[in-house]
């Protein structure tokens, strides 16, 4: 193996090879529902759609509590008007709203009970609309309410199983940690409901290949080596996911976690490491929740649509990132 002490650089780590590589999941927010609609997951068209894409990643979430005002209800033949009500602690607000009627007929009615966070509306002809509150103020993208839809992260956990059988909706059905929180939610925060995400992640490798200088922590042949060996050897899926879950609970430190708050990655950890064994350099994880109109936030992290989380694998001090640009003074080009 090559001498690293003589690869001294003054400003900055060196590069160990001239090919590096990065494990990148990207997450896709599948299943965005509450506790009590778990069993319509067992539905064939969402189950099936599960079974293309597997729920190994759940974040329990919550957020103020959205509800109607049945008493504002107004239909003509082209329009409804309904106000929405957001409860933050003693406050509560109002925001009222028109949308374009669907039905055709101004001869609609609106059902709804206490706590009035689900409502149906229907027709003399049985037409029907069934809708949850704080879903129907984002689809309608209500003016004014939308930083009360952000969504702030106090779980994140993960269900895998034996080779992929086990899935969060499974996870979540008995799940002692989900019930602890809505038990506090009820107690503590009355004004908040509690939510879902289900995620599925997709891999991507990254390679990063700088051939500007002259000095490397390894020669060509262990470049060629491990690159050889990153391509032909996969991480299981198994791993991936529990990088993943990791990496989550660090970045966001979520109140309800313990495991991985202050210290990932480490090579200590087994769980994720075929990582080290591959040597790679980066592993990223992305998040986008566009999708279900929600950003997503924790008391470390501010509300974004889209979070990208970067993890080194090795120390800066020993190592340079793959994703460093700049050479550092002492190198020749």
């Amino acid at each position: 193996m090559t001498d690293f002490s003589k690869f001294e650089v003054k400003d900055g780590p060196v590069r160990k090879y001239a090919t590096e590589f990065a494990l990148n999941m990207v997450g896709n927010p599948v299943v965005f529902t509450q506790q009590q609609n778990l069993d319509d997951l067992s539905r064939p068209e969402v189950a099936e759609r599960l079974q293309e894409e597997p729920c190994h990643i759940y974040m329990i979430c919550r957020r103020p509590r959205i509800s109607i005002n049945p008493e504002s209800f107004v239909a003509s033949a082209t329009s409804i008007s309904l106000e929405f009500i957001v409860h933050s602690q003693d406050a509560v607000l109002r925001f009222p709203t028109t949308a374009e009627n669907g039905f055709g007929t101004a001869d609609l009615t609106l059902n709804s009970t206490y706590p009035h966070n689900l409502f149906v509306i229907n027709d003399a002809n049985g037409k029907r609309l069934r809708a949850k509150s704080g879903l129907m103020a984002a689809n309608l993208r209500v003016p004014g309410i939308s930083k009360y839809l952000d969504l702030e992260v106090l779980y994140v956990g993960q269900a895998y199983g034996n080779d992929g059988s086990r899935t969060a909706p499974d996870r979540l059905k008995s799940h002692a940690t989900l019930q602890a929180i809505y038990a506090e939610a009820l107690a503590q925060s009355p004004d908040k409901e509690i939510w879902l995400i289900l995620w599925s992640f997709s891999p991507m490798l990254i390679s990063s290949i700088d051939g500007r200088w002259n000095k490397y922590l390894a020669t060509n042949e262990e470049d060629d080596e491990h690159a050889e060996k990153v391509m032909e050897e996969s991480i299981t899926d198994q791993q991936k996911i529990n990088f993943v879950e990791a990496a989550l609970i660090k970045y966001f430190k979520p109140s309800f976690n313990v495991m991985f708050k202050n210290k990932f990655p480490s090579p200590a950890h087994a769980t994720y490491s075929k990582c080290y064994e591959l040597d790679l350099n980066h592993l990223i994880v992305e998040l986008n929740t566009e999708h279900i109109s929600a950003k997503i936030f924790s008391e470390t992290v501010p509300p974004e649509w889209h979070h990208t989380l970067n993890f080194n694998l090795h120390s800066l001090e020993e190592r340079r990132s793959m994703f460093s640009v700049l050479i550092p003074e002492g190198y020749e080009k």
